[in-house]
């Protein structure tokens, strides 16, 4: 996305390729690729003008706006990176940085409006769930407020979700891919500036086909929000760090496919995931990932990081 690939403290990629439309910035020890199993890394810049104005975001000319990779203290990426506006190529290797520029992408998209005219259940009130209770979701249902699931609750979710406030799991609490889903992901969408955090072990549970959740959070900083169909400009410049899903203390998702529209994702020490697709990515401390799922969501193929794991 915009915002781009934030890694700190020891955080590690390994495998697959990285495609990122802003920049990356790495510090302490984090790493992207192996010596003995590099990466391809491609970076487009396109975080100009800064500051931002209407036609945010652009490729930043040459000398505009810095760099688009930094990598501070003994961070390092092995693998051939290829970067636009990119000189600097020192804790680069195997074999490192090599001319080229690089167009970006368009991020992946979903229609919201076609699943909010599908929804045929509403639950009027926010819902809460602990202890060794279950719910059942049906499909195309609507939540009117925010969602907490806790301590060894497990919803089973038959289809399409759409939660107007927050979602909140924690103490393995379990979100589960009905088995009647088949292999058609149910699609959560979340509109709530709180977004969706995952922690202490909590799971999104993929059924025995192995089909896992499309999770959206929709929120930005904008007045349209949250039903902003396209966002530019400082609008879309000051919702890039502000974390709408945040995966903690071995929250984990394996094929579900974690979205941040408009904002961040934050990760640490978490699990396995699907994918990742944000305007901003931010790993930090002892993050190790397994990625398997495919981003691509009724749009444009993105690049996917399939292995993911700590060293």
């Amino acid at each position: 996305g915009q915002g781009g690939l934030i890694m700190t403290n020891n955080s590690k990629l390994v495998g697959g390729n990285v495609f990122i439309n802003g920049e990356i910035k790495m510090s302490n020890s984090a790493q992207i690729g192996l010596s003995v199993k590099p990466v391809n890394v491609k970076v487009a810049h396109q975080i100009c003008p800064n500051p931002p104005n209407a036609s945010f975001p652009m490729v930043c000319s040459s000398g505009e706006n810095g760099q688009p990779i930094t990598i501070d203290n003994t961070a390092a990426i092995y693998g051939e990176v290829t970067a636009t506006n990119q000189v600097n190529g020192a804790g680069m290797s195997s074999p490192g940085l090599v001319a080229g520029s690089v167009a970006p992408k368009p991020l992946p998209t979903y229609n919201r409006a076609a699943q909010k005219a599908a929804v045929i259940n509403t639950i009027n009130s926010s819902v809460s769930c602990s202890g060794f209770q279950s719910l059942v979701w049906p499909a195309n249902t609507k939540i009117v407020g925010n969602v907490s699931i806790a301590g060894m609750c497990t919803v089973t979710v038959l289809g399409d979700v759409w939660i107007t406030g927050s979602l909140a799991m924690n103490n393995t609490a379990i979100m589960r891919v009905a088995t009647t889903a088949g292999t058609v992901p149910p699609n959560i969408m979340v509109d709530g500036a709180a977004g969706v955090n995952m922690a202490q072990g909590s799971i999104m549970a993929s059924n025995v086909n192995l089909t896992g959740f499309r999770i959206f959070t929709f929120w930005s900083d904008s007045a349209c929000s949250p039903d902003c169909t396209s966002l530019t400009g400082p609008d879309l410049f000051n919702s890039r760090d502000v974390s709408t899903i945040q995966l903690q203390n071995t929250a984990s998702g394996s094929n579900t496919v974690f979205y941040a529209y408009w904002t961040q994702i934050d990760i640490s020490n978490s699990g396995q995931v699907g994918a990742l697709i944000g305007q901003t990515i931010l790993m930090s401390n002892t993050t190790a990932l397994t990625f398997g799922a495919s981003a691509q969501i009724g749009g444009p193929l993105t690049y996917v990081v399939q292995s993911y794991r700590r060293t």
